[in-house]
């Protein structure tokens, strides 16, 4: 049966008195009798000492499970389970988000997405982009159909910008006429940042349909 350290030491405090009783009497009493209570003692002391031993890497509440000699047999009544000596590794989730928006604007602003679908569920698009709550590196993706009129003499911008202070350079394209525009960058963003797609637009020229998707790669 198995028993605790607790246990073990009550009963040492058990023998350790019934030796000190007996030992001055033994030569009246069977040889054998102090003798057997010395040997178990002795047995007793040193199955704590190698429980004792083992307790210094015991931490949860299966420890005296354990603890038994063969610390990867518990009792029949302990629910302690070895542990996997080849974890498998936390699968990667990635964060995502593919937002759009169908109405034509002649505004230099931030593009106002009015669509999310499909997005993480910890991936949040407001009214100046789309935020995220986990760092990574993502790939970022916009389009942008673009409607302009002949007598246009100067292009469009569209480029993301990171929160308010940080552009991305290589993301900027300048269609000066009607075309379908796109851009794909990498990009390193810290948890709360948020991706915004800015178009500065001209006289004479118009875009929709654009929309923006964000992909966690790492």
């Amino acid at each position: 049966m198995f028993q605790s350290t607790s246990e073990i030491k009550k009963q040492i405090k058990q023998l350790e008195l019934l030796v000190e009783i007996f030992s001055p009497i033994s030569s009246k009493l069977n040889d054998k009798f102090v003798d057997q209570l010395k040997k178990k003692l002795m047995l007793l002391k040193d199955k704590l000492e190698k429980m004792e031993d083992k307790h210094k890497h015991c931490k949860d509440k299966y420890c005296d499970c354990w603890l038994k000699d063969d610390p990867w047999e518990p009792p029949g009544d302990c629910d302690y389970q070895q542990p996997n000596p080849n974890p498998q590794p936390t699968p990667f989730v990635p964060h995502y988000a593919f937002v759009y928006t169908i109405t034509e604007s002649r505004e230099s602003r931030n593009v106002l997405f009015t669509v999310a679908s499909p997005i993480h569920d910890e991936v949040e698009l407001n009214t100046e982009g789309i935020k995220v709550s986990k760092g990574g590196v993502y790939q970022i993706n916009y389009t942008v159909v673009v409607k302009s009129t002949p007598d246009v003499t100067s292009p469009a911008k569209f480029y993301i910008v990171i929160n308010n202070d940080i552009q991305v350079v290589t993301s900027l394209t300048e269609p000066s006429s009607s075309q379908h525009v796109t851009s794909t960058q990498l990009v390193s963003l810290l948890e709360g940042d948020v991706v915004k797609l800015v178009a500065e637009l001209p006289e004479g020229i118009s875009y929709t349909m654009a929309s923006m998707q964000l992909l966690q790669v790492e």
